[in-house]
Formats: C-alpha cells, structure tokens, sequence
C-alpha cells in the first residue's frame, strides 16, 4: 500500500494506522451534516472549528491531531484528522492465458477511483466502474510476462494506492486421466458434466463414467482415476445435470433424454415426446436453464432447439408442463448449446461453421442472428461455453480445433476469433462438449472430451465459467 499527499498539495501528517493495506479503512461518506454532539464532523470531512471546541480529543476524527498524529485508521490533514480512502485487492489474479477478457475487481472507496497500467504489454481497458474493470490482454503478450496494474484511491486530500500483478501463463494441453486406457471405463467420450462429487463422462458405446479428481494431499499422490460406470443404453451423447444427483442425457439412438440417477445408477426416460405426441427425435445435446428443471436441447437431425418447460403446480394457478419446438431452420446441424453472460432468454447455439444468437422470451422465439462466423474453420460446433470474462470457447471436431471468441453485447452484434489451438496433441485434439471444472477439477481450467478417443483433454485458463 502506498499512501500519498492529496491532489491539492495538503501535507500528510503521520498516523497510527494507514488504514489500507489491510482493508480495514472506513468510508467518510456524509450523513446529511447533522452533528451528533461528539465534537466531530459526522461526515468526516475536516472542520477547523472543530479542533478548538472544547469538546474534541485530539487525534479524534475532526479533531486537531496529537502531534501529527491522529488515532486507529485516520490522517492527518491541515493538522485534522480525517477519513481516508480504502484500496486494497484482497485476492490475487490467477496466471492467464493472453487473447482474453479479464474481469478485475478492488475493495476501494474514495471520492475518485482510478486504474491505470504501471509494467508489462500494453492492456486495453474496456469497462470501468471504478472498483471493478474488464482488460483486454493482448494475443502478442509472451508467456511469463507480467502485467501489473495500479489503483489510486483519493479522499479528504489523502490518496492511497494498491496494485496487482497478472503473469501470462503458457497454453499447456494435457489429458486428464493418461492412466484410464481401459475402453470399458472410457469409450468413445463424448459428454461431460460435472457435480460435486467429480466428473461423469459419456461414451458412445452406452455407458456414463464416474470419475474422480487427484489428490496431491499426503506421501502418496492419487492421480485423477475412473470409479465406477453406468450403463444407460443406445448411443449417449451430451449430458447436463438437471441437480447434484439426477444427470439428463441426450440419447439420440433412443429418441429420448434420459434421467441417470448418479447414486442409485436407476435411468429413466425423462423425455421422449413433444406435446401432442409426436417424438423429440434425434436429440444431442441438453442444458439446464435453470433450478426448476427446464431445459432445451438439440436435435441435429431435424435442425430443431426443443424446449421443455416443467411447469407450476401451484394449487392457486396451476400451469402443466409443455415441451415444444422453439427454433427451426437456425443453420445446419444445430448441436452445442450456452447460456452466455445474459443468461436466461439468450441462447447460443453452435450449428455448421458458425454459432448462433437465439433469443426468446415466454416460448417465443426471436430473430436468430449469427455470433461468431467460422467458415472454413470448423465445421459443425460441438461445444460452447463461456468464461467469467465474457470469452467464449468454441470446440471444432472436424478439424480439431479450439477456439476464444471475446464477448461482444447484445442484440444483433457479431464477435470473431480472438485466438485459436489446432492438432495440440495426439489424442486429445477433438475438443467436443467442452465445460469448466468444478470442486476437485479446477474450475480455472477448460475440459473437454475427444470423438473417436477415449480420453478427456484439460487447458488451464485462469479464468471460471461464467455462472
């Protein structure tokens, strides 16, 4: 922490507490001028009346200062003690990859917040609320370069400082679990989800994997393993988990979404037809809209978002349950879906060479415009989801590629590739259905499965899913 003379040229006298560095400073802000008898301006601001009222104890807030000095976490101003500013970042940024958007955030309060860049690649400052900012890294900022970013706080003529450093960290790819070969435990990997007890992998040939994270704790480090599996059927594809303990899979084969019961391992036909029997068909990839239990999933056969909405039992106004199609006719081989950072009434959808804004509200669909334009670049999209910066991460299969997109808000507007992988290592280079771990799987770190392989792929990011 750093603490220095106002913008006005008051000289600082010394105190007993700077009051920053260990965020415990308080605010200063004004209560409306009333006095509550003490002897001190009630809203911190110096008073000079104040120091010769016969009420004050020096040191005390409005009060002379005790020989330069005034008492807990006050300053010394024009020879008044007064409230100062607070800034102090009480966690550290993880290390980065370049190419993205990353949201910072300070505990500060102070008449004026400001940021700027003291060390490392030039950053582009793209939103400021004062304690909060999103940057820009650029895609040219070398691994192990440092950025280092400063915030000056300034209150009552007293000005404090705090900065924080953001190392750029090298895109390493790696499988997760080098030891499972076993094509009974992993098969042909397609889905992925994560609950608090680990990650559960879906492979083609009809089963759900359970699979557990390391454990680095102790003598003997447990590396990241395969538990136990459960068969469901048919030809499994993409899974999201409706709760910790129900997990719906998309079984196109079937013609249905399937409800696994993770503990009993009981499966169920959560979903077959839409509302006047006709049925839900090829069917690829669910997601979970909200805690209710609705969803929307893919049908890449018919080109189709159907949405199933779980209703209202309430006894007053009751409204059933409905499953309809929402959208049609979006582009080829509609397959991944997201939420991005407006969450519910925007949805994403990955279809051939491109992804797709699909808005909705009350079953309504609106008008579909196109996000993010791979042509030539990836074929059909098989996994989307975005980050707590904004950045959305795109799987491309067909020509094992991965790709960042930088969030761009709102209606119709497009955003393009801000960085991209291809062929980063055998076997782990399909990038299908990719997601951010949880819990014992970093949620830092970007997992992914790989067609026509059984593994799982993990890309440290520095960065959380958005939600």
């Amino acid at each position: 922490m750093v603490v220095t003379a106002g913008v006005l040229g008051i000289g600082l006298g010394a105190c007993k507490d700077d009051g920053g560095g260990d965020g415990g400073g308080t605010t200063g802000s004004a209560d409306g001028g009333t006095d509550d008898g003490d002897g001190a301006d009630d809203d911190g601001d110096v008073d000079a009346g104040d120091a010769d009222d016969g009420n004050c104890i020096a040191g005390g807030l409005g009060c002379a200062c005790a020989e330069g000095v005034c008492s807990g976490v006050l300053f010394c101003v024009e020879d008044a003690c007064v409230m100062g500013p607070r800034v102090v970042f009480e966690d550290e940024v993880p290390d980065v990859l370049a190419g993205l958007r990353v949201p910072l955030e300070v505990d500060a309060e102070g008449e004026t917040i400001a940021w700027t860049q003291s060390a490392g690649p030039d950053v582009e400052f793209l939103t400021d609320t004062g304690t909060n900012v999103e940057i820009n890294i650029p895609t040219s900022a070398g691994d192990g370069e440092t950025i280092t970013l400063e915030v000056e706080a300034s209150l009552n003529g007293v000005t404090l400082s705090d900065s924080i450093d953001i190392t750029i960290r090298e895109a390493v790819f790696e499988n997760v679990f080098p030891d499972v070969t076993d094509i009974e435990e992993l098969g042909t990997t397609d889905g992925l989800a994560f609950n608090s007890n680990g990650m559960w992998v879906v492979s083609n040939e009809g089963f759900v994997s359970f699979m557990a994270p390391a454990n680095n704790d102790g003598d003997k480090p447990v590396p990241a393993s395969f538990v136990e599996r459960h068969d469901v059927g048919g030809l499994p594809a993409g899974a999201d988990f409706i709760d910790n303990d129900r997990l719906l899979i998309a079984n196109g084969m079937l013609g249905e979404v399937q409800s696994l019961n993770v503990n009993s391992g009981a499966v169920e036909t959560h979903l077959d037809q839409i509302d006047g029997g006709d049925p839900i068909g090829g069917v690829d990839v669910p997601l979970v809209l909200n805690d209710d239990g609705d969803f929307v999933v893919s049908n890449n056969v018919d080109g189709q978002i159907i949405f199933h909405d779980t209703g209202d039992a309430d006894d007053d106004d009751p409204v059933p349950p409905s499953t309809f199609v929402l959208a049609s006719a979006i582009g080829d081989n509609p397959n991944a879906i997201a939420l991005g950072p407006e969450g519910q009434g925007l949805l994403y959808v990955g279809v051939l060479d491109a992804v797709v804004r699909v808005p909705y509200e009350n079953g309504k669909l609106g008008e579909v415009s196109t996000y993010l334009d791979l042509a030539g670049m990836c074929g059909e999209v098989d996994g989307i989801v975005f980050d707590e910066g904004g950045n959305m991460w795109v799987g491309c299969p067909a020509t094992n590629s991965l790709f960042v997109a930088q969030y761009a808000a709102g209606g119709g507007e497009s955003t393009s590739v801000s960085r991209s992988w291809t062929d980063v290592g055998t076997g782990i280079s399909r990038f299908a259905n990719v997601d951010f771990g949880r819990d014992g799987f970093s949620g830092r770190a970007l997992y992914w499965t790989n067609l026509e392989d059984g593994t799982v792929g993990v890309l440290a990011v520095g960065l959380g899913a958005n939600n």
